[in-house]
């Protein structure tokens, strides 16, 4: 149901597009239960009682406690009850995925499993749950004017939403509010960054003084102060300078300052793999990417297996937030 996108990376047709949702980080504030919203008229008027009454038990979870061994949540609320409901489509679409991979939770299964094991059968599930609970959030608050929504909770649902969906200008939009109610939060900061490079990529490309770059720019800056290291920053940071440059010497340099300022970090390793394989250094390439996989990246390790297997363009460096993962493609 997730997966990366197979098309090359940063062919100059080429546009950011949302690849998939990532496992989201075990953030409070994209976990924790949501207080009560008021429903709407329309809604109160369309939705059954039984659904509405659904919605609201569903936020009212502690989604953490999904996956938390031993179990602490002994069952899902069912969504029967909204089977059949004038919602939107991609409505639909959410409430689809959610029954479907939380239609076989069951705690007495996890009676002779390890954490891990159970964990692992439940992921989807908890992950189904998080993304429809924002669904839930961003449809209820739909033509509500964000300035007014002062609940980072319902924020981070409708970043959730937002960034799935690739409406990047509505991302960027709700991520500077949410940072304005939570200006601690690094997700709201790392999806306000994301956001903003990708729109660079998008319409700044060909155009090195496209305003949006300088946005990027402040939106990586941001981001950096309140968690210095990131392996996000430092991937838009040298995304932002190749997309917006398009010279492999420049990046290449940029990727060995940022690997000496950040040697516990395989990006700028994988970052200097693709500047030697774009000059013809096949083998330089690799044991870049090698070093990276000994630090635990899962990438370098897919970029690897794809240059073992003569893919002319192996590499498919993307960006990711907390909620959603992008590729330059």
């Amino acid at each position: 149901m997730y997966h990366r996108a197979s098309s090359p990376s940063y062919s100059n047709e080429s546009k950011p597009t949302p690849v998939a949702t990532k496992a989201l980080k075990s953030q409070p504030l994209t976990q924790a239960p949501r207080a009560r919203i008021a429903m709407p008229e329309k809604v109160a008027a369309t939705i059954s009682e039984g659904c509405r009454t659904f919605w609201e038990n569903l936020r009212s979870v502690d989604v953490a406690q999904i996956v938390e061994y031993p179990p602490r949540v002994n069952e899902i609320p069912s969504g029967v009850a909204c089977d059949n409901q004038p919602v939107p489509e991609w409505m639909q679409g959410y409430h689809q995925r959610f029954t479907e991979a939380c239609k076989d939770f069951d705690v007495s299964k996890s009676n002779g499993m390890t954490a891990k094991e159970w964990r692992n059968s439940t992921n989807q599930c908890h992950l189904q749950t998080l993304v429809y609970r924002a669904a839930i959030s961003s449809w209820l608050t739909d033509g509500t004017d964000v300035a007014t929504i002062s609940d980072p909770a319902v924020l981070t649902d409708k970043v959730v939403i937002e960034l799935q969906q690739g409406n990047l200008e509505n991302s960027a939009k709700v991520s500077e509010r949410l940072l304005e109610v939570a200006p601690e939060s690094y997700p709201a900061a790392e999806a306000n960054m994301v956001a903003y490079t990708m729109m660079a990529i998008r319409d700044g490309r060909n155009e090195v003084n496209h305003p949006l770059w300088n946005k990027a720019s402040d939106a990586i800056d941001v981001a950096w102060k309140l968690n210095p290291g990131s392996n996000e920053a430092i991937t838009a940071s040298l995304l932002t300078e190749y997309m917006r440059h398009r010279d492999i010497p420049r990046l290449e340099a940029l990727a060995r300052r940022a690997a000496i300022a950040n040697p516990t970090s395989s990006v700028p390793q994988k970052f200097m793999a693709f500047t030697r394989f774009q000059s013809g250094d096949g083998h330089g390439s690799i044991r870049l990417l090698q070093n990276a996989e000994s630090m635990g990246d899962s990438e370098a390790a897919a970029i690897l297996q794809r240059i073992r297997t003569g893919q002319k363009s192996p590499f498919q460096l993307g960006l990711s937030s907390s909620f959603v993962a992008f590729e330059a493609k």
